[in-house]
Order: C-alpha cells, then sequence, then structure tokens
C-alpha cells in the first residue's frame, strides 16, 4: 500500500510540475513580445542618450556658447512677442458709391495782422448751397501785437475766452456808394425828404418825434458806425479763429477774407467821410494754418496743411500787402476699420473721415480795383474711396511656431559652433601630442 501511495504520489508530481511550466511558458512569451515591441520603438529615438556620465565632456568655451544662446533666444522670443502685439494697416480701393452725405471742415487759423471784427468765413458749393457770414460753430480770439490773447476788462485769468464769430448785422448793407447819400430817418423825419445820415440825427429825429429810441442795431447808420469804432478799437491786434463748417459732400469752397462793408468800401461816401474812411484800406492776411482737416481723426491721420505758415507771420515784422492766397484740395474719402470692428459684428465702430492733398497759389491784390482779398480753400472729392483694415500682424498659432523654430534654430546653430570648435581643438590638440605640429 505503502509503495501504491508513494507510485501515486509520483504518478500525480508531473501533472503539476506541466501545469506550472505551462503557465511560466506562457507568461514569458508574452512579456517577450512586450519588450520585442519596445525595442523596435527605441530604434526610432532620435533623441540617443549616454548613460555613463563619464562619457560627458563640459568645456568652458560650450558654457560660453549656452549663455549667448539664451541672450539671443531671450532677444528674438521678445521681438517676436511684440510683434505679436502690435498691429498693421492694410488699405484698398474702391468706387465711392456714397450720396447725399455731410462733411465737417475743423480749421484753427490765426492771422497776427487782421483784427477779429474784419474776419469773415463764407462757404458754397457746386450744388448751390451758400453759407454767408457763418457765425455757428466757428470762433474767435483777439490776439495783441505779442500774439497773446487780448484780456478784456473783468476777465481777469480768463484770457482764452472765444466769442461767436459774428459781425453787426446791417441794413442795407449793399447799398451804393452814391455821392448824394441820403440815410433814413425810419419814418422820424419832421419833413419829407429829411436825411438822417448817422445815428446821431437819428437819435434827434426821434427824439423831436417823443419816440422812445430803439433797435439801434437794425439801424443802417447806427450799425456801420458801431463796427467802425469797433474796428478802431481792435486796430493793430491779430485774430485766431477756429471751429467747423458742416457743408454737403460735393465740390466747394470757403474763405476767410475781411467783412465786405470793410473790404469793398460799402459805406457810403458821406458816412465814410465823416469817419475818415475814403481812401482804400490794404489788409495783411499773413496767416498760419494750426489745423484744417476733413471729417474725425483717425490713428495715422496726416493733414498736410497743419503748420503751414504764409506772409510774414511774425508779429513784429513788416506788413505785407494785401493778396490772395489759395489753396486748391483734393478730398480722399476714407474709412478706417479699427481691430476690433469685425466687418461691422465687432464693438468697435469704423470712423469715416477724409484725407487730402494740396496745391497753392497766390497773388498780388490791387485794392483801388475792389478785387477780392482773403484765405480761399478750394476743395473737390475724389470719387475713390480708401479703406484702412486695422489687424494683427500675426496669429496665436504663428506665435507658437515662431517660438519653437527660434528655440530649435538657436540650438541647432550653436551646437554646430559649438561641435565644430571642440572637434577641431581635439583635433589639433592631437596633432602636437604626436608631434605632427611645431
Amino acid at each position: 500500500m505503502a509503495n501504491t501511495n508513494t507510485g501515486g504520489a509520483r504518478q500525480r508530481a508531473p501533472a503539476g510540475q506541466g501545469q506550472g511550466q505551462g503557465q511560466g511558458q506562457g507568461q514569458g512569451q508574452g512579456q517577450g513580445e512586450y519588450t520585442s515591441t519596445l525595442q523596435k520603438l527605441s530604434k526610432l529615438d532620435a533623441f540617443p542618450k549616454v548613460r555613463d556620465a563619464d562619457f560627458y565632456s563640459r568645456t568652458v568655451f560650450g558654457g560660453l556658447v549656452t549663455i549667448a544662446s539664451v541672450v539671443v533666444m531671450a532677444v528674438l522670443f521678445i521681438s517676436e512677442v511684440r510683434n505679436f502685439l502690435s498691429n498693421e494697416t492694410a488699405h484698398e480701393l474702391f468706387v465711392d458709391t456714397s450720396r447725399y452725405e455731410r462733411m465737417t471742415i475743423n480749421f484753427d487759423i490765426v492771422f497776427p495782422r487782421l483784427a477779429c471784427s474784419l474776419v469773415h468765413i463764407d462757404a458754397m458749393d457746386v450744388g448751390g448751397e451758400q453759407q454767408v457770414d457763418v457765425t455757428h460753430s466757428v470762433f474767435k480770439k483777439r490776439l495783441d501785437m505779442s500774439g497773446e490773447p487780448v484780456v478784456q476788462p473783468g476777465e481777469g485769468a480768463n484770457v482764452h475766452k472765444a466769442e461767436h464769430l459774428g459781425p453787426p448785422k446791417l441794413a442795407n448793407d449793399d447799398k451804393s456808394n452814391a455821392t448824394e447819400y441820403c440815410g433814413s430817418c425810419y419814418g422820424a423825419e419832421s419833413s419829407p425828404g429829411e436825411c438822417c445820415n448817422t445815428c446821431e440825427q437819428v437819435k434827434e429825429a426821434y427824439r423831436k418825434r417823443g419816440w422812445q429810441f430803439t433797435g439801434a442795431e437794425n439801424m443802417e447808420q447806427c450799425g456801420r458806425e458801431k463796427m467802425v469804432r469797433t474796428i478802431a478799437k481792435q486796430d493793430g491786434e491779430g485774430c485766431n479763429v477756429y471751429g467747423k463748417l458742416h457743408v454737403n459732400k460735393v465740390a466747394g469752397n470757403f474763405h476767410v477774407a475781411p467783412g465786405k462793408a470793410a473790404a469793398f468800401g460799402n459805406i457810403p461816401l458821406a458816412l465814410s467821410e465823416w469817419l475818415g474812411l475814403t481812401k482804400p484800406r490794404e489788409f495783411d492776411l499773413s496767416h498760419r494754418i494750426n489745423h484744417l482737416s476733413f471729417g474725425k481723426y483717425f490713428p495715422g491721420q496726416k493733414n498736410p496743411l497743419d503748420g503751414v505758415m504764409r506772409g510774414d507771420v511774425q508779429t513784429t515784422g513788416t506788413q505785407v500787402s494785401s493778396g490772395t492766397h489759395q489753396y486748391f484740395i483734393k478730398v480722399v474719402p476714407t474709412v478706417y476699420e479699427p481691430i476690433g470692428y469685425r466687418n461691422g459684428t465687432g464693438s468697435v465702430p469704423a470712423i469715416h473721415s477724409n484725407q487730402y492733398s494740396v496745391t497753392e497759389n497766390y497773388h498780388h491784390v490791387d485794392v483801388s480795383t475792389n478785387q477780392v482779398a482773403g484765405v480761399f480753400f478750394f476743395y473737390d472729392l475724389s470719387p475713390i474711396k480708401v479703406r484702412f483694415t486695422e489687424r494683427r500682424k500675426c496669429t496665436m498659432l504663428e506665435f507658437i511656431t515662431s517660438c519653437f523654430a527660434i528655440i530649435g534654430g538657436v540650438f541647432t546653430v550653436t551646437g554646430l559652433l559649438d561641435s565644430f570648435v571642440y572637434h577641431g581643438h581635439q583635433a589639433v590638440k592631437k596633432k602636437l601630442e604626436l608631434g605632427k605640429l611645431s
């Protein structure tokens, strides 16, 4: 029995041993396949490693090259960041199809020897619209002989006070200069044909009638005398005229010139003699254009007439004879689309404005022939419109690509330089050791 059991035990042992060997062979085969796969992947490694630190050789030149490469990469990276954060402007031309639009003309002009009481602004266009003696949105500032703002009594430190540009409104401003001038007494004459040639005579006629003297600003004689007194008071002063004009977006002109009554002698002869203004007067229209633009400001806008000076603009210089300054301006409609515009769907609106180019001409005026002296601006509209579109110089993807290119390029170039110097040095060192180089 014992032998049988022993034999049985001997018979069962090979069965258990076979099962263990089968499992071990299966595990070993799977692990072998996994290792083989990793070995195949390792053969694709483009970055082989050196396990033993003794194989590394660090040099002083290599350290200098590394520092230089880091500095170069930092500089290039900062430059790339600035380029990514900056914008560029693209432009295109197309036909302007807009109609029935208005345009704003902004101006700031200084006349060092023309009193504000003489300054008048008129505007007209080819469509027939005329704006005579414009006063709305136009201001004037009196200047003394040194070019400083005139301080009015009681104004104190408020020397920059500006007034609306508007001369006294005169009745019958186009009355002829007949020698036999007979001014109206406005119904107060005591006998038919009685004349009131001065404001004082009108007052006297009203007093004789027992009427209250009112409405002097609408009486020709009082208005003219007030204007002449104002001119005499401001004689020798200059004027800073500034503001804006709203005109049709068509060809036209506007001009700054002495008032018609003063420039053309439209004061009746009898009144002129009484006021001592019988001789024609020349006006010095020397001027400085501080600013002239058409429409709103947009980034990069250039106005060719800004800062232009003509005549003798020095306040202490000699007077320049009367003349006509003509500026011929070509206005180019322009639309500027900021980076946040996004074809009208963004939060930033487009800026509709204008650019312009200019040529000019000047000729002397003989005041005895009643020729017009002034500063004239003739403008015409171009049929071509310019669109400026602001955009980023590069996208985020382009920025990231450039950064990787900088890192890789600098490391590659500096690595080649270091390798060339190192191996060259080693070759020379070996030849010296072998005595091949003396």
